[in-house]
């Protein structure tokens, strides 16, 4: 059975009225294939740090020529719009005029809960560039990036921009001009920018060389580990079960009455982190309520102690990059300590020796 509506255009860039605080990250023209008639969607997203509660758009539709066809306005009320959260696409706003093809709108009016507005009749539309890979400001160099992301976080992948009125992190989250920190992860913005290169060049090489050495110490243990299991293997072969259980050391009756019971499941043990000794922070890290990403991130008011990034704009928890923590227990790639569950891994990446 064919759609009954079909998508006749699509915004695929994220745009914004420079000065106002929601983001237009796409959209669709829709045709009704039952009675022709033309419906546009939108998906808005706040920038801002105040609730939003409507935004007025202006809706445009030209045809394949692009001379205008339709021009109407759109208000999105009641909304309780949140900073990063989105709003719109589950409403399908209907146009007059069928004869559309495609697509083009600019917000021109917010309102935040407080009564607030931001209006611009004449608006500056601007567009935000898809965001180019960490790598592409580093010349390529992926172990430099992998040295980036251990200090500020892995989710910083990309490169961080500059736009009219707005910023971009490097972890993706869009900026107003008048922040100095990014409101997502919580570094600052001269920092995110302006990265000190070389100090970064040389964290690489002294982790290169760490990474050098515990690899050959594995395999030191490994070799050494398959020379004591082939003794083992020798040794047992050349014993006879005779010479091994002789009557007066081996009664089949002591198992009926003395049963071997088994081990009780004392939980998870890393070999590489034992309870009780000091590690040190790899790099930056966030503190959760369990052992996993879904537990709730702790804010820094909660740390028992350790030493935190401290930004005022970003309240919740992040472990300094050499912080020491104690092991209290460990649940996979998830290490319990004062205040916290910290990751220890992502993937290949140790991010607490």
């Amino acid at each position: 059975m064919a759609s009954r509506f079909e998508i006749l255009y699509k915004l695929d860039q994220q745009t914004y009225s420079v000065g106002l605080p929601v983001v237009i990250t796409g959209g669709n023209l829709l045709q009704d294939n039952y009675n022709g008639r033309l419906f546009a969607q939108l998906k808005l997203k706040s920038i801002s740090f105040r609730q939003i509660s409507a935004v007025e758009v202006m809706i445009q539709t030209m045809d394949n020529y692009n001379r205008l066809v339709e021009t109407i306005a759109f208000v999105y009320d009641n909304l309780r719009l949140y900073r990063d959260n989105t709003a719109g696409d589950d409403i399908s706003i209907p146009l007059e005029d069928n004869r559309g093809k495609k697509l083009n709108a600019v917000v021109t009016a917010v309102v935040d809960s407080s009564g607030n507005e931001w209006r611009e009749n004449a608006p500056k539309v601007s567009v935000i560039e898809e965001a180019a890979p960490l790598e592409s400001r580093l010349d390529g160099d992926k172990q430099l990036a992998k040295q980036y992301r251990l200090k500020y976080g892995f989710e910083h992948n990309y490169a961080p921009t500059v736009g009219e009125g707005i910023w971009t992190c490097s972890c993706g989250a869009i900026n107003l001009d008048e922040e100095d920190a990014c409101h997502s992860c919580g570094f600052l913005r001269k920092e995110i920018m302006n990265p000190d290169f070389n100090a970064l060049e040389q964290d690489k090489r002294q982790r290169q060389k760490k990474e050098k050495e515990h690899t050959r110490n594995i395999i030191i243990i490994g070799i050494a580990a398959a020379l004591v299991l082939a003794i083992g293997i020798i040794v047992i072969s050349v014993i006879s079960p005779k010479e091994t259980f002789e009557d007066e050391y081996y009664d089949e009756s002591y198992e009926e009455e003395y049963p071997v019971e088994e081990a009780a499941d004392e939980g998870y043990e890393d070999p590489y982190y034992i309870v009780d000794e000091v590690y040190y922070t790899q790099a930056v890290l966030k503190v959760r309520e369990g052992p996993g990403k879904d537990y709730r991130q702790l804010t820094r008011d909660e740390l028992a102690g350790e030493d935190y990034y401290n930004s005022e704009d970003y309240p919740d928890a992040l472990l300094k990059k050499g912080s020491p923590v104690v092991c209290l227990e460990m649940s996979g790639d998830w290490m319990r300590i004062e205040s916290g569950w910290i990751c220890v891994r992502d993937g290949d990446e140790t991010l607490v020796e």
